[in-house]
């Protein structure tokens, strides 16, 4: 049930990380994590879907952040300093 997580993510992260790109809309799509992530516990425990579908929101909630902030933090920070930005 763990490897959903890990999965999701594989596959999430380039195509979340596409959407920002295309879009250009970074900080909007980083607000939609933390609706994301409550959405996912909420399914877990007080619905009776199945366990994947929380799973698989909690991989697409972790995927976005490093695919929004990666993405905006290239145009936010000089190119001699991103690594530090990083950290």
């Amino acid at each position: 049930m763990n490897s959903v997580i890990f999965l999701t993510s594989i596959f999430s992260t380039p195509l979340l990380g596409w959407l920002c790109d295309r879009t250009g809309r970074y900080s909007a799509i980083l607000v939609l994590d933390p609706c994301l992530l409550p959405a996912a516990f909420v399914s877990l425990h007080f619905l009776r879907a199945d366990p994947h579908v929380g799973m698989v929101l909690i991989g697409m909630s972790y995927s976005l952040v490093g695919a929004a902030i990666v993405a905006d933090g290239e145009q936010l920070v000089e190119a001699g300093r991103f690594g530090t930005a990083l950290a």
